[in-house]
């Protein structure tokens, strides 16, 4: 038997779930989405994820209610069908999101650094010229500071969202291709060190002399507290890509009022 037959007679077997979790694996090969795709232009239409995953989840659930009657093996093969659909959606909701958010955070990044290095700046410049400005940055510094850190915390509930749903309907194993994960783990972590960075600053206030000033040096950066208070935003954000991988599933399957159902309830939540 060659590896193709092999192949078949493994994805006859499989459930949506492992169906899918072959496919992905396979895909993550080429490295990144982009390069997938490419490839994937010059391939027969059964290499297409939503032609080849639903026919061996259909295959498994058929295999797997052999022997009983018609109606509930018709019934769990077109449960294993949408089921499948709906896992293939899902990893393609999770990655656009994905992606979305490191092209826009990436320049929300770059804007960050340099206002902190703008602020930081101008604080050097009124210690040398105190006619120079503003000589009270405290206000500013932590409003800033405040800001980063919120902005960390929406980074976390994207990425926590992320794990959620690869706990949930993939047995816990990456759904991001590997080079767009390496590009959301480098943007994470230069959140986190810019974050880090700012709450060491000391913040300058005026003391009770006049003329004088003061440094309060604050306390370290928990980050796992930040983390924590993701939770809720990380479920929220959960749920959306789970909502917009059912509607997908739905329109392929000829359901169009349940995605609306689904889409009514989008904006009901919004």
């Amino acid at each position: 038997m060659n590896l193709r037959n092999r192949m078949d007679k493994l994805e006859s077997s499989l459930s949506p779930r492992a169906a899918t979790l072959l496919w992905l694996t396979e895909a993550h090969q080429f490295g990144s989405l982009p390069a997938y795709v490419d490839w994937l232009i010059d391939q027969p239409h059964s290499a297409a994820p939503m032609e080849r995953v639903p026919k061996a989840a259909e295959a498994g659930a058929m295999a797997a209610t052999k022997g009983q009657p018609p109606q509930v093996m018709h019934e769990a093969a077109r449960k294993a069908v949408r089921d499948a659909i709906f896992l293939v959606d899902l990893v393609a909701e999770i990655n656009n999101a994905t992606h979305e958010a490191t092209r826009l955070e990436g320049v929300r990044y770059a804007a960050m650094v340099w206002e902190m290095r703008a602020e930081s700046f101008e604080r050097q410049l009124t210690a040398i010229e105190p006619d120079a400005g503003e000589t009270n940055h405290a206000e500013r510094w932590a409003d800033y500071l405040a800001r980063a850190k919120a902005w960390l915390i929406e980074l976390y509930a994207v990425e926590d969202a992320r794990i959620l749903l690869e706990g949930r309907y993939f047995d816990g194993h990456a759904v991001l291709f590997p080079e767009q994960a390496a590009d959301w783990t480098s943007l994470r972590e230069g959140a986190e060190s810019l974050v880090s960075i700012a709450h060491r600053i000391p913040v300058e206030e005026p003391s009770s002399r006049r003329g004088r000033t003061r440094r309060t040096r604050p306390r370290g950066l928990d980050l796992t507290a930040l983390r924590a208070s993701a939770a809720e935003q990380a479920s929220s954000a959960a749920a959306r890509v789970v909502d917009r991988a059912q509607t997908l599933a739905l329109d392929a399957l000829g359901d169009p009022e349940g995605a609306m159902e689904i889409a009514k309830r989008q904006i009901r939540s919004g």
